[in-house]
This record gives C-alpha cells, structure tokens and sequence, in this order.
C-alpha cells in the first residue's frame, strides 16, 4: 500500500497469499493479524478481493495492493538542487529488528518496554506531496536505499542534513553501542515516503502542510 502511495494513488484492491507456520502461529496471533489487515484496510477503504492459505513448517506472506491515480508520482524526475523530505522519523522498522536480535539482552529490552512499533498510514501526505514532489519513493527498505534509488535513476547525487531520527532508535542505539546512522542504513524500513521537491515550492508546501 506504500508504494500506491508513493505514487500519488489510491488503494482500490487487495488480496493475499499466507503459508501459516503450525508450530508457532496460535489461535491468537492469527486473530491479531487478521485484525491487523482488516483494519489497514478498512483505513485505506480498499477492497478485499481474497487470497490463498496454506500452512508449512516456515511461514510465508505475500501482499498485492492496486490503485488508481489521476495524478501519478514516479521515482523519476528529481534534479540537483531538489530537497529531499521525508514523512515521519527514521529506524521504526530497523529498531524492531533489533528488539528481536538482541531480545536475550535485558538490559536493552527492559528499557525499551514501553515502546510499541507503529506504522503510520499517509494518505493525506500522499495527497499533498503529490502537488509538490517531482519524485517519490517509499522507505520499506529503509531510508538509504530510497534515497540511493532516487539518486541512481536521475543521476543524481544528493545530501542529508536534519535526519529525523527516532527517539527510540537513538536510546537503543546508545544502550548497545552502535552508530545511530544504522537506522538509516539497515534495510527493514519504516514505510515512510521520501520525496524531493523544488527548492522555489517549499514555502508554499510546508505552508499547506
């Protein structure tokens, strides 16, 4: 859904595929998950079209989202002097990982506790970005790879200054001794949309912003 998103669309459609893992996957988690889509989906007023299930020892999902744009977003078309933005902060999904790699560090997980990874929806960003940017990407394999992608397609360089890091991810980054610019290189992203826009329209976007 990211992705219709990066490109200025709507979501329309959505159907899946899932290989359930018997010896790990209860009752429970499945209702959390089906909940989980259900409710992205009911937000995105998308259509649920079905899918197939099947189950195996190592789990397996694949998602397919269609949309619909009147007014589509490319990762072409940025040039030098574009600035680079981003909807929300960076390392939700590289901090998440990192709660299940070090999940036997007690130290790490107990201060961290609190913290609850939300992915955030960005529909009407979408909708605004898409009068501004003159590209677009999303950030599911994190922000170093969008950026790099949009680089290598326009042939461009580029520089980031103001990264918007997480809170969280900084603390979990001091707590085990690790550069926090990995939460700007590790590749599970945070779903976030990165764009460029000419430099003479920021005022006039982050006025309608």
């Amino acid at each position: 859904i990211s992705d219709i998103l990066a490109s200025g669309g709507q979501p329309t459609f959505y159907g899946h595929s899932i290989i359930i893992d018997n010896d790990k996957w209860n009752d429970s988690y499945l209702e959390h998950f089906s909940v989980g889509i259900a409710d992205v989906l009911r937000k995105s007023k998308a259509f649920f079209i079905g899918g197939d299930v099947g189950s195996s020892d190592r789990w397996g999902y694949t998602g397919i989202a269609m949309g619909e744009t009147d007014n589509a977003i490319t990762r072409m078309g940025t040039k030098p002097g574009d600035l680079i933005l981003m909807t929300g902060q960076i390392g939700a999904g590289n901090l998440e990982a990192a709660l299940t790699i070090y999940s036997d560090n007690h130290f790490f997980n107990r201060a961290l506790k609190h913290y609850k990874t939300r992915l955030a929806l960005r529909f009407d960003e979408s909708k605004l970005i898409s009068q501004y940017a003159t590209s677009c990407i999303d950030s599911s394999d994190g922000v170093l790879n969008a950026v790099n992608t949009l680089s290598d397609l326009n042939h461009t360089g580029f520089e980031l200054a103001h990264t918007p890091y997480l809170r969280n991810g900084v603390l979990a980054c001091k707590i085990l001794s690790k550069p926090k610019e990995l939460l700007l290189m590790g590749e599970c992203g945070e779903y976030e949309l990165v764009f460029t826009i000419d430099k003479k329209n920021l005022d006039s976007f982050l006025q309608k912003s």
